[in-house]
């Protein structure tokens, strides 16, 4: 209803400071509807402050939870697992190399894909932060790595999983180096 939707703009404005380019047309996370411009929109960097926004608590509990049950997935390294074993392998990682380095990687981040009843998708996406460690003799720093990527109303399933996942190849091969 128009009274929710005041409220989680208000909130994604003035609480988290997205850009006004962000328009929350429909209930995060409800895909639709089709065939019009009513799917909701936003930017690479406006789901960066919401993520940031998110994992700093800025929301307060209920909102921080609610957002954490039905946004975030920190559960799996889905997109990354052939990446991440291919990295592997290519550099000789040893397992207490390899489990020092798994140990210490975290991101959020949120896919998704819907499609209509004539199997056109609404939209393909996925996006989050991730957080790679760096090793520099006894010292371990971590650097953060915003990604994602949109494709609305898509008529092929390109990959997504595959695709979140070369995104970072390079940065996920980077860092496991240092653990070398």
């Amino acid at each position: 209803d128009g009274k929710y939707l005041t409220q989680q703009a208000a909130l994604a404005h003035n609480d988290i400071g997205m850009s006004n380019v962000t328009q929350l047309r429909n209930r995060m996370g409800t895909g639709g509807p089709y065939g019009n411009d009513e799917i909701n929109e936003t930017t690479l960097v406006d789901m960066g402050r919401l993520y940031q926004a998110i994992q700093d608590n800025r929301l307060g509990g209920v909102k921080t939870n609610w957002l954490r049950a039905n946004m975030l997935n920190e559960t799996n390294s889905g997109p990354w697992n052939t990446v991440i074993q291919d990295e592997r392998t290519s550099l000789g990682l040893s397992n207490s190399e390899f489990n020092d380095w798994a140990n210490r990687l975290r991101y959020l981040l949120k896919a998704g894909n819907n499609r209509d009843a004539n199997d056109i998708n609404g939209y393909w996406s996925c996006c989050g932060v991730i957080t790679l460690p760096f090793r520099s003799g006894a010292s371990v720093t971590d650097r953060q790595f915003l990604f994602g990527h949109f494709v609305n109303r898509s008529t092929i399933n390109y990959g997504g999983w595959t695709m979140t996942g070369e995104m970072l190849r390079e940065q996920i091969r980077a860092s496991m180096a240092t653990f070398n």
